[in-house]
């Protein structure tokens, strides 16, 4: 059997979903303080869209690192299950990527609305927060079971 790949590698990127996950628990709580303010909510809109640019960024960072850098590394030790683990997680970088743009387009929406801002959009931002916090769990949960198998972790 082929050695394994060093384990520095899936550490770095373990570390990474859990900065990227508190991200996501604080984008969530900036949504829903969009979602409980009363009166103007253009300064909560501005602080939860600034920071959405932020994880946004860091995001595709994210995904490049893994896409471009890990997973051609990893290649020589796949295993059938692995392959089909790998396979699964790329479809759900491209769902992560579709749900992310979806919800910043919601946030543009809404600053284009400014002060005629309306609930709908309000409470989809916030659904959609939490739709990328769950999915970004169930995505998460996926690679650690890739670099358990992978990197003998």
């Amino acid at each position: 059997m082929t050695a394994k790949p060093p384990i520095p590698m899936a550490d770095e990127m373990l570390h990474s979903h859990s900065d990227l996950t508190r991200q996501l628990d604080e984008l969530e709580a900036h949504a829903r303080t969009l979602r409980c303010a009363d009166g103007d909510k253009s300064e909560v809109l501005d602080d939860l869209a600034n920071f959405a640019r932020h994880f946004a960024g860091d995001v595709e960072e994210h995904i490049i690192e893994e896409e471009e850098i890990l997973f051609p590394r990893c290649h020589p030790y796949l295993t059938a299950s692995s392959r089909t683990l790998l396979h699964r997680i790329r479809n759900q970088h491209r769902d992560l990527e579709r749900s992310l743009r979806r919800f910043m387009q919601y946030l543009d929406d809404a600053q284009q609305q400014r002060g005629e801002l309306q609930s709908y959009l309000v409470e989809a931002i916030y659904l959609r927060a939490r739709l990328l916090r769950f999915s970004f769990a169930v995505h998460s949960d996926e690679e650690r079971r890739f670099f358990e198998e992978v990197f003998d972790l």
